[in-house]
């Protein structure tokens, strides 16, 4: 205790006292720091998801032409390796606006459930990862019917093409069938995509985490691991419907329809495959999740804390 407390209230122990609770105490986000964080959310996000195309583009081509194969046959092959890139102009043309979307909806979702200084609950990363992937999904669904269309076509078609052959019949709604299966595969896989990254840092940390959900003191080599690890989970946890999305966004927009439905193709799927088939492609999609999500999580958290600090 110091000596001078009783006659000087405010002397220096207090003052480290009073400072050493005020540093606890939750405080409110200004408007200037609500749009400082959007900001940094949304360029890490899109950065960050331009990357991660590029790394992944030939490994999902891959994983497209495997689920739509026929049973017994090998996927489809044109055009060797350059061929593998087919599709890309449409996630590279949406890819930074959906990621900013996509982290931007995370961080506003996270912020709304958790007000309190440190650490989230687990939980708050599950559906700030859902729910604030829904907006974007207005984009990506379009986006991943034309890449889908020009992964599985025979020849070369360009992308204003296919949006053409897309919309001939059924105008701009054309590209928003299946939306249903396409959002709830999105939010679902999200969530657990960002919890599993979350719960890995926490796992990996040698110390625990007390510094907020970016934990800056985190070897990048640990988040790396963290982000390859929600990429596998992510996709494990939504697999089988999205071998049904694929055939399903495969069909020709002209003439009859294989599929009458999501529950049609399942059936349809497993009658030809068997229950084997709704996991055709798996291997592939484990390969591009885990170099793209070790790729992507790790820059957002690195570009965010380094815009965070300007």
């Amino acid at each position: 205790m110091d000596p001078l407390d009783p006659i000087f209230p405010f002397s220096r122990a207090h003052e480290l006292r009073l400072i050493e609770i005020e540093a606890f105490q939750p405080r409110a986000r200004s408007k200037e720091n609500e749009v400082h964080c959007s900001y940094c959310a949304s360029i890490a996000g899109g950065l960050a998801g331009a990357g991660g195309i590029l790394i992944g583009q030939p490994f999902d081509t891959l994983k497209v032409r495997m689920q739509i194969a026929k049973s017994g046959g090998p996927p489809p092959r044109h055009g060797g390796f350059i061929a593998m890139y087919r599709g890309i102009v449409p996630p590279m043309v949406t890819s930074s606006t959906v990621a900013s979307l996509c982290f931007l909806g995370f961080d506003t979702v996270y912020h709304i459930l958790h007000h309190q200084p440190g650490p989230a609950p687990l939980w708050v990363h599950f559906w700030a990862g859902s729910l604030g992937v829904l907006p974007a999904s207005f984009i990506t669904c379009p986006s991943m019917m034309v890449k889908v269309q020009q992964q599985t076509a025979q020849e070369r078609v360009g992308t204003i093409e296919c949006l053409r052959r897309l919309t001939r019949q059924r105008g701009v709604l054309g590209l928003y069938r299946f939306y249903g299966l396409h959002a709830s595969l999105e939010a679902f896989g999200r969530g657990w995509y960002m919890l599993t990254y979350e719960w890995t840092k926490r796992l990996l940390a040698t110390e625990p985490i007390t510094h907020g959900r970016r934990s800056d003191d985190l070897p990048l080599y640990r988040r790396t691991l963290a982000g390859a690890s929600a990429g596998v989970v992510g996709w494990l946890s939504i697999y089988p419907l999205d071998v049904i999305r694929s055939r399903l966004m495969s069909q020709s927009p002209h003439g009859d329809q294989r599929f009458q439905g999501a529950m049609d193709c399942v059936r349809q799927t497993v009658r030809e495959c068997g229950v084997r088939g709704l996991f055709r492609g798996l291997s592939v999609t484990l390969l591009r999740a885990g170099p793209v999500a070790g790729f992507i999580l790790p820059a957002y958290d690195l570009i965010y804390s380094y815009i965070a600090k300007l």
